[in-house]
Protein backbone atom coordinates (compact mmCIF):
# COMPACT_ATOMS: atom_id res chain seq x y z
CA UNK A 1 0.00 0.00 0.00
CA UNK A 2 1.49 3.29 -0.80
CA UNK A 3 2.51 5.82 1.68
CA UNK A 4 0.47 8.48 3.30
CA UNK A 5 0.91 10.28 6.81
CA UNK A 6 -1.13 13.45 5.60
CA UNK A 7 0.62 16.49 7.52
CA UNK A 8 2.25 19.84 6.29
CA UNK A 9 3.94 20.63 3.45
CA UNK A 10 7.30 19.74 4.91
CA UNK A 11 6.64 16.69 4.40
CA UNK A 12 6.81 17.08 0.85
CA UNK A 13 10.62 18.00 1.13
CA UNK A 14 11.19 14.57 1.73
CA UNK A 15 13.38 12.68 -1.02
CA UNK A 16 13.26 9.34 0.22
CA UNK A 17 9.72 7.03 0.37
CA UNK A 18 8.88 6.36 4.08
CA UNK A 19 7.30 3.35 5.49
CA UNK A 20 5.47 2.20 8.74
CA UNK A 21 4.57 -0.43 10.05
CA UNK A 22 2.20 0.82 12.28
CA UNK A 23 -1.44 2.48 11.12
CA UNK A 24 -1.54 6.26 11.03
CA UNK A 25 -4.39 7.95 11.04
CA UNK A 26 -5.26 10.26 7.61
CA UNK A 27 -6.45 13.92 8.90
CA UNK A 28 -7.47 14.69 5.00
CA UNK A 29 -10.48 11.69 5.75
CA UNK A 30 -11.35 13.21 9.51
CA UNK A 31 -14.64 14.14 8.00
CA UNK A 32 -15.28 11.79 4.63
CA UNK A 33 -16.67 7.98 4.70
CA UNK A 34 -13.63 6.06 2.97
CA UNK A 35 -15.70 2.59 1.02
CA UNK A 36 -13.26 1.33 -0.63
CA UNK A 37 -9.12 0.80 -1.02
CA UNK A 38 -7.84 -0.32 -4.31
CA UNK A 39 -3.80 -0.87 -4.27
CA UNK A 40 -1.55 -0.63 -7.08
CA UNK A 41 2.05 -1.59 -7.25
CA UNK A 42 3.31 2.03 -5.68
CA UNK A 43 -0.40 3.56 -5.48
CA UNK A 44 -3.04 3.89 -3.67
CA UNK A 45 -6.69 4.71 -4.39
CA UNK A 46 -9.34 5.53 -2.30
CA UNK A 47 -13.50 5.84 -2.91
CA UNK A 48 -15.33 8.23 -0.71
CA UNK A 49 -19.33 7.47 0.12
CA UNK A 50 -19.88 10.39 -2.06
CA UNK A 51 -18.29 8.78 -5.37
CA UNK A 52 -14.92 11.10 -4.86
CA UNK A 53 -11.49 9.67 -5.49
CA UNK A 54 -8.57 10.41 -3.85
CA UNK A 55 -5.26 8.92 -4.39
CA UNK A 56 -1.33 9.05 -3.45
CA UNK A 57 1.52 7.31 -4.18
CA UNK A 58 5.07 6.75 -6.27
CA UNK A 59 6.35 6.85 -9.39
CA UNK A 60 3.39 5.29 -11.28
CA UNK A 61 0.67 7.23 -9.50
CA UNK A 62 2.60 10.79 -10.65
CA UNK A 63 2.57 9.31 -14.14
CA UNK A 64 -0.96 8.20 -14.46
CA UNK A 65 -2.72 11.37 -13.52
CA UNK A 66 -1.27 15.49 -13.50
CA UNK A 67 0.99 15.34 -10.27
CA UNK A 68 3.67 16.79 -12.11
CA UNK A 69 6.42 16.72 -9.13
CA UNK A 70 10.33 15.22 -8.57
CA UNK A 71 8.79 13.96 -4.74
CA UNK A 72 6.36 11.31 -4.11
CA UNK A 73 2.71 12.41 -3.27
CA UNK A 74 2.70 10.67 0.24
CA UNK A 75 -0.77 12.22 1.34
CA UNK A 76 -4.30 11.70 -0.33
CA UNK A 77 -4.60 14.10 -3.03
CA UNK A 78 -7.99 14.53 -5.22
CA UNK A 79 -8.65 12.55 -8.60
CA UNK A 80 -10.02 14.90 -10.93
CA UNK A 81 -11.32 12.09 -13.75
CA UNK A 82 -12.04 14.25 -16.74
CA UNK A 83 -15.94 13.89 -17.81
CA UNK A 84 -16.12 11.12 -15.32
CA UNK A 85 -18.38 12.34 -11.89
CA UNK A 86 -20.54 9.90 -9.42
CA UNK A 87 -17.93 7.31 -8.89
CA UNK A 88 -19.13 3.77 -7.40
CA UNK A 89 -16.57 1.60 -8.00
CA UNK A 90 -12.95 1.41 -8.66
CA UNK A 91 -10.37 -1.18 -8.91
CA UNK A 92 -6.83 -1.51 -9.42
CA UNK A 93 -4.65 -4.01 -11.33
CA UNK A 94 -0.68 -3.57 -11.07
CA UNK A 95 -0.55 -0.18 -12.99
CA UNK A 96 -4.24 -0.07 -14.99
CA UNK A 97 -6.92 2.09 -13.05
CA UNK A 98 -10.46 1.30 -13.27
CA UNK A 99 -13.72 3.06 -12.21
CA UNK A 100 -17.22 2.87 -12.39
CA UNK A 101 -19.56 5.90 -13.07
CA UNK A 102 -23.75 5.73 -11.29
CA UNK A 103 -23.94 8.46 -13.45
CA UNK A 104 -23.55 6.89 -16.92
CA UNK A 105 -22.89 3.38 -15.74
CA UNK A 106 -19.70 3.40 -17.97
CA UNK A 107 -16.29 1.87 -16.62
CA UNK A 108 -13.39 4.17 -17.44
CA UNK A 109 -9.56 3.08 -17.57
CA UNK A 110 -6.38 4.78 -17.81
CA UNK A 111 -2.84 4.21 -16.61
CA UNK A 112 -0.31 1.92 -18.14
CA UNK A 113 -2.82 0.04 -20.76
CA UNK A 114 -0.37 -2.49 -22.92
CA UNK A 115 2.81 -0.93 -22.10
CA UNK A 116 1.49 2.56 -23.00
CA UNK A 117 0.36 5.62 -20.37
CA UNK A 118 -3.43 6.88 -20.78
CA UNK A 119 -3.55 9.67 -18.74
CA UNK A 120 -7.12 10.19 -20.15
CA UNK A 121 -9.62 7.62 -19.19
CA UNK A 122 -11.40 5.29 -22.08
CA UNK A 123 -14.78 3.72 -21.64
CA UNK A 124 -14.34 -0.41 -20.96
CA UNK A 125 -16.79 -2.26 -23.07
CA UNK A 126 -16.69 -4.87 -20.82
CA UNK A 127 -14.32 -5.86 -18.30
CA UNK A 128 -14.01 -8.22 -15.74
CA UNK A 129 -11.45 -6.04 -13.34
CA UNK A 130 -13.15 -5.41 -10.81
CA UNK A 131 -14.04 -8.93 -9.80
CA UNK A 132 -10.00 -9.55 -10.13
CA UNK A 133 -9.52 -6.51 -8.23
CA UNK A 134 -11.72 -8.07 -5.74
CA UNK A 135 -10.46 -11.17 -5.49
CA UNK A 136 -6.66 -9.63 -5.17
CA UNK A 137 -7.60 -8.00 -2.26
CA UNK A 138 -10.46 -9.76 -0.60
CA UNK A 139 -12.28 -6.86 -0.96
CA UNK A 140 -16.45 -7.68 -0.81
CA UNK A 141 -18.19 -5.81 -4.58
CA UNK A 142 -19.22 -2.89 -3.35
CA UNK A 143 -21.82 -0.43 -5.23
CA UNK A 144 -21.63 3.47 -4.08
CA UNK A 145 -24.93 5.27 -4.73
CA UNK A 146 -23.14 8.40 -4.54
CA UNK A 147 -25.87 10.67 -4.78
CA UNK A 148 -28.38 8.09 -3.94
CA UNK A 149 -27.92 8.05 -0.06
CA UNK A 150 -30.10 8.16 3.04
CA UNK A 151 -33.30 9.62 1.65
CA UNK A 152 -33.11 9.54 -1.91
CA UNK A 153 -32.25 6.00 -1.50
CA UNK A 154 -35.59 5.13 0.25
CA UNK A 155 -37.13 7.57 -1.95
CA UNK A 156 -35.90 5.27 -5.34
CA UNK A 157 -36.70 1.99 -3.30
CA UNK A 158 -40.39 3.42 -2.54
CA UNK A 159 -40.35 3.99 -6.25
CA UNK A 160 -39.72 0.34 -7.37
CA UNK A 161 -42.32 -0.76 -4.91
CA UNK A 162 -44.53 1.03 -6.14
CA UNK A 163 -44.86 -0.52 -9.48
CA UNK A 164 -47.59 -2.82 -10.41
CA UNK A 165 -48.57 -2.15 -6.97
CA UNK A 166 -52.68 -2.64 -7.16
CA UNK A 167 -53.30 -0.75 -4.21
CA UNK A 168 -51.98 2.59 -5.21
CA UNK A 169 -52.61 2.35 -8.95
CA UNK A 170 -54.61 4.79 -10.88
CA UNK A 171 -53.95 2.83 -13.93
CA UNK A 172 -54.56 -0.54 -15.15
CA UNK A 173 -52.85 -1.53 -18.46
CA UNK A 174 -53.83 -4.25 -19.97
CA UNK A 175 -51.61 -6.56 -22.08
CA UNK A 176 -52.33 -9.96 -23.61
CA UNK A 177 -54.97 -9.74 -21.32
CA UNK A 178 -52.81 -9.53 -18.17
CA UNK A 179 -52.84 -6.27 -15.97
CA UNK A 180 -49.93 -3.98 -15.10
CA UNK A 181 -50.47 -1.61 -12.22
CA UNK A 182 -48.97 2.13 -12.93
CA UNK A 183 -49.62 5.56 -12.08
CA UNK A 184 -50.02 8.26 -14.40
CA UNK A 185 -47.98 11.04 -13.08
CA UNK A 186 -45.19 8.57 -13.23
CA UNK A 187 -45.27 7.37 -16.47
CA UNK A 188 -46.02 11.25 -17.11
CA UNK A 189 -42.56 12.40 -15.69
CA UNK A 190 -40.52 9.45 -16.75
CA UNK A 191 -41.66 9.29 -20.44
CA UNK A 192 -42.17 11.28 -23.24
CA UNK A 193 -44.60 9.24 -25.18
CA UNK A 194 -47.16 8.68 -21.93
CA UNK A 195 -46.94 12.36 -21.31
CA UNK A 196 -47.36 13.02 -25.10
CA UNK A 197 -50.63 10.44 -25.02
CA UNK A 198 -51.82 12.15 -21.93
CA UNK A 199 -51.40 15.59 -22.92
CA UNK A 200 -53.53 15.13 -26.35
CA UNK A 201 -55.53 12.56 -25.76
CA UNK A 202 -58.21 13.86 -22.89
CA UNK A 203 -60.32 10.48 -23.71
CA UNK A 204 -57.09 8.06 -22.64
CA UNK A 205 -55.72 10.67 -19.52
CA UNK A 206 -59.77 10.08 -17.85
CA UNK A 207 -59.32 6.39 -18.44
CA UNK A 208 -58.80 3.91 -15.83
CA UNK A 209 -58.12 1.14 -18.14
CA UNK A 210 -55.94 1.31 -21.56
CA UNK A 211 -55.44 -2.25 -23.79
CA UNK A 212 -52.36 -2.38 -25.61
CA UNK A 213 -52.51 -5.33 -28.19
CA UNK A 214 -49.13 -4.12 -29.91
CA UNK A 215 -46.54 -6.07 -27.73
CA UNK A 216 -45.59 -9.07 -25.66
CA UNK A 217 -47.14 -8.75 -21.89
CA UNK A 218 -43.62 -9.90 -20.99
CA UNK A 219 -41.94 -6.81 -23.24
CA UNK A 220 -44.41 -4.14 -21.99
CA UNK A 221 -44.14 -4.87 -18.37
CA UNK A 222 -40.29 -4.80 -18.17
CA UNK A 223 -40.66 -1.64 -20.12
CA UNK A 224 -43.02 0.04 -17.87
CA UNK A 225 -40.87 -1.57 -14.83
CA UNK A 226 -37.81 0.47 -16.42
CA UNK A 227 -39.78 3.68 -16.09
CA UNK A 228 -39.62 2.97 -12.15
CA UNK A 229 -36.55 1.36 -11.47
CA UNK A 230 -34.38 2.41 -14.31
CA UNK A 231 -32.99 -0.69 -14.95
CA UNK A 232 -33.21 -3.52 -17.15
CA UNK A 233 -34.03 -6.83 -15.85
CA UNK A 234 -33.95 -9.00 -18.78
CA UNK A 235 -31.68 -11.68 -19.45
CA UNK A 236 -33.05 -13.53 -22.71
CA UNK A 237 -31.35 -11.54 -25.84
CA UNK A 238 -34.48 -12.15 -27.71
CA UNK A 239 -36.33 -10.06 -24.59
CA UNK A 240 -33.49 -7.83 -25.13
CA UNK A 241 -33.87 -6.87 -28.84
CA UNK A 242 -37.78 -7.07 -28.45
CA UNK A 243 -37.67 -4.45 -25.68
CA UNK A 244 -34.83 -2.32 -27.66
CA UNK A 245 -37.24 -2.23 -30.87
CA UNK A 246 -40.12 -1.02 -28.44
CA UNK A 247 -37.66 1.54 -27.20
CA UNK A 248 -37.23 3.15 -30.71
CA UNK A 249 -40.77 2.79 -31.52
CA UNK A 250 -41.64 5.12 -28.16
CA UNK A 251 -38.67 7.16 -28.92
CA UNK A 252 -37.80 6.21 -25.03
CA UNK A 253 -33.79 7.10 -25.39
CA UNK A 254 -32.34 6.19 -22.37
CA UNK A 255 -34.37 3.10 -22.71
CA UNK A 256 -32.15 2.42 -25.83
CA UNK A 257 -29.24 3.40 -24.77
CA UNK A 258 -29.19 1.10 -22.12
CA UNK A 259 -30.39 -1.60 -23.88
CA UNK A 260 -27.65 -1.29 -26.19
CA UNK A 261 -25.04 -1.01 -23.34
CA UNK A 262 -26.29 -4.44 -21.81
CA UNK A 263 -26.52 -6.20 -25.15
CA UNK A 264 -22.83 -5.26 -25.83
CA UNK A 265 -22.08 -6.35 -22.09
CA UNK A 266 -23.45 -9.52 -22.51
CA UNK A 267 -22.12 -10.59 -25.31
CA UNK A 268 -19.60 -13.79 -24.99
CA UNK A 269 -17.74 -16.38 -27.24
CA UNK A 270 -20.55 -18.51 -26.82
CA UNK A 271 -23.51 -16.39 -27.48
CA UNK A 272 -21.69 -14.32 -30.28
CA UNK A 273 -23.38 -16.65 -33.35
CA UNK A 274 -26.94 -16.73 -31.39
CA UNK A 275 -26.70 -12.70 -31.21
CA UNK A 276 -26.27 -12.31 -34.94
CA UNK A 277 -28.90 -14.47 -35.92
CA UNK A 278 -31.43 -12.67 -33.72
CA UNK A 279 -30.19 -9.13 -35.03
CA UNK A 280 -29.80 -10.19 -38.85
CA UNK A 281 -33.91 -10.91 -38.40
CA UNK A 282 -34.26 -7.41 -36.27
CA UNK A 283 -36.35 -5.14 -38.48
CA UNK A 284 -35.38 -1.89 -36.90
CA UNK A 285 -32.04 -0.83 -39.12
CA UNK A 286 -30.07 2.19 -37.14
CA UNK A 287 -29.68 -0.24 -34.18
CA UNK A 288 -28.91 -3.55 -35.96
CA UNK A 289 -26.49 -2.32 -38.18
CA UNK A 290 -24.63 -1.01 -34.79
CA UNK A 291 -25.19 -4.01 -33.18
CA UNK A 292 -24.04 -6.09 -35.92
CA UNK A 293 -20.93 -4.09 -36.65
CA UNK A 294 -20.12 -5.03 -32.46
CA UNK A 295 -20.52 -8.64 -33.76
CA UNK A 296 -18.04 -8.74 -35.94
CA UNK A 297 -15.68 -6.66 -34.12
CA UNK A 298 -16.01 -9.35 -31.20
CA UNK A 299 -16.12 -12.42 -33.51
CA UNK A 300 -12.96 -11.06 -35.82
CA UNK A 301 -11.17 -10.72 -32.44
CA UNK A 302 -12.07 -13.65 -30.87
CA UNK A 303 -12.27 -15.45 -33.86
CA UNK A 304 -10.30 -18.83 -33.22
CA UNK A 305 -12.07 -19.56 -30.05
CA UNK A 306 -15.80 -18.52 -31.94
CA UNK A 307 -15.00 -21.41 -34.52
CA UNK A 308 -14.84 -23.96 -31.88
CA UNK A 309 -18.44 -23.15 -30.17
CA UNK A 310 -21.23 -25.79 -30.54
CA UNK A 311 -23.32 -22.19 -31.72
CA UNK A 312 -20.83 -22.02 -34.57
CA UNK A 313 -21.31 -25.41 -35.53
CA UNK A 314 -25.03 -24.97 -35.92
CA UNK A 315 -24.96 -22.19 -38.18
CA UNK A 316 -26.13 -22.49 -41.76
CA UNK A 317 -23.27 -23.37 -44.19
CA UNK A 318 -23.84 -19.91 -46.19
CA UNK A 319 -23.54 -17.84 -43.52
CA UNK A 320 -20.82 -19.68 -41.88
CA UNK A 321 -19.31 -19.69 -44.65
CA UNK A 322 -19.23 -15.63 -45.01
CA UNK A 323 -18.03 -15.79 -40.96
CA UNK A 324 -14.84 -17.97 -41.98
CA UNK A 325 -14.32 -15.56 -44.92
CA UNK A 326 -14.60 -11.97 -43.26
CA UNK A 327 -12.43 -13.04 -40.53
CA UNK A 328 -9.74 -14.42 -42.27
CA UNK A 329 -9.88 -11.42 -44.48
CA UNK A 330 -9.54 -9.31 -41.39
CA UNK A 331 -6.90 -11.13 -40.17
CA UNK A 332 -5.13 -10.83 -43.21
CA UNK A 333 -5.44 -7.32 -43.42
CA UNK A 334 -4.47 -6.46 -39.45
CA UNK A 335 -1.17 -8.92 -40.01
CA UNK A 336 -0.40 -6.57 -43.36
CA UNK A 337 -1.10 -3.47 -41.49
CA UNK A 338 1.62 -4.52 -38.64
CA UNK A 339 4.28 -5.16 -40.53
CA UNK A 340 4.81 -8.72 -39.36
CA UNK A 341 5.52 -10.41 -42.38
CA UNK A 342 8.15 -7.43 -43.43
Amino acid sequence: MGNSFDSDDAMMEWTKPRFTFEPHKISTFAFKTIVKIACGIDYTLALTDQGKLYGWGGYFFKTCTDYDTYYDVIYPHPVDIINVRNLSDIAVIDYTNFVKSSKDGLVYAWGFIFRRNYKKPAVCEYTNAFDISNSMTAHSPVSVAGEFINEEFHILNDLETAFNDQSTSDLTIMVEKQSIYVHKVILKIRSTYFRTMFQCNDVENRQSVIVNNYYRYVIYKKFLEYLYTSRINVSSFKNLLDLLQLADALCEKNLQTDCIRKIKKTINVSNVTYLFNLINDMNERHHKEELMKYCFNFYFKNMAAVIRTDGFEELDVETKAMLTDKGYTFLSSEISRSGYLE
